[in-house]
């Protein structure tokens, strides 16, 4: 008994502090080029700022659109959980990083984010 309360304890532990610094690790300022899919060509660039609060905030900037976007946001270890605005509802996606860039996977697609502040 004493030894399964130690590994629940532990496995609880270790997946606080990996979530804590993912979420460390996010908080910021975040830039993806939005390309053309047939010439490859730079169309406008996406923006996602993370804050400490829990505040996510994207913006998409493209030839002839621009849109801002703002919802909370919570993380549960490598899971990015974007709140709807009824405050029921979320959208899940998988994040994670590699060479200092964030890794966000949605329905198999993946968008590489560079920080920028």
């Amino acid at each position: 008994m004493k030894n399964n309360i130690v590994l629940l304890l532990t496995i609880v532990i270790v997946s606080c502090t990996s979530n804590s610094n993912n979420g460390k690790k996010l908080i910021g300022v975040w830039q993806c080029d939005l390309k053309d899919e047939v010439t490859n060509k730079k169309t406008g660039k996406v923006t996602l700022e993370f804050t400490a609060d829990g505040k996510f905030i994207q913006k998409v900037d493209e030839e002839s659109s621009h849109m801002l976007y703002q919802r909370p946001y919570r993380l549960d270890g490598n899971k990015l959980y974007l709140i709807r605005l009824d405050f029921v509802n979320e959208d899940q996606t998988d994040f994670y990083f590699e060479n200092d860039k964030l890794i966000i996977e949605l329905d198999g697609v993946k968008n590489d984010y560079e920080k920028i502040k």
